[in-house]
Parts: structure tokens; sequence; C-alpha cells
């Protein structure tokens, strides 16, 4: 595979051979780059869910669902009662909110 001289043309196999070997080596730097980004773009994700948990843990729900309800019976004004029944996900507790 090395040449005698300069004089020498490169041969096709001879420049396959050397794209083959840079291709080769180009892969383990993109997969480099492609888990660094991977890994930036996870810390993004943890800390939009952990704002979105401390926002959630001090959002007032129980004042939420009456001005919701409130705001249905506005928009449907045929709307006498409403009901909105709520499943906690750890516990399956029910909560239900209603308007009359």
């Amino acid at each position: 595979m090395a040449r005698i001289s300069q004089a020498e043309p490169i041969r096709q196999d001879d420049q396959n051979f050397y794209l083959d070997l840079a291709d080769r080596a180009a892969l383990p730097i993109d997969n480099v780059y492609l888990y660094l980004e991977e890994q930036r773009k996870a810390r993004q994700m943890e800390s939009l869910y952990e704002a979105t948990q401390s926002l959630l843990e001090t959002f007032d729900f129980a004042g939420l669902y009456p001005r919701i309800l409130n705001a249905a019976q506005k928009a449907i004004p045929t709307m006498e009662n409403g009901i909105i029944h709520l499943f906690a996900l750890g516990t399956g507790e029910q909560e239900v909110y209603f308007l009359e």
C-alpha cells in the first residue's frame, strides 16, 4: 500500500483505501459530537422537567378548577351544571369539582 516514489500517480485502489481510512477516522469524531449533543439535550430536558415540577407544586389547582367550570358555563349558555373528575396518578384518589 505504500508508494515507492512521489512520481508515481495514485492508483484508484490506493485512493479508495485512503478515502475509506479517512471515513473510518471521522466516524468516532462524529460520534463524539452526537454524544455531546445528546447530553446537552438531556440536560435541557431535565431542567425543563424540574421547572415544570416546581411550577406544578406551587400551582393552586383547587382554585383553578372552579374557574374552568365558570368559564365553560359562560361559553355554553345552556350549561347549568358542570363536574370535573380528577384522579391522582400515584394513589388513584378521586377529586371532584362541580358547579351548580
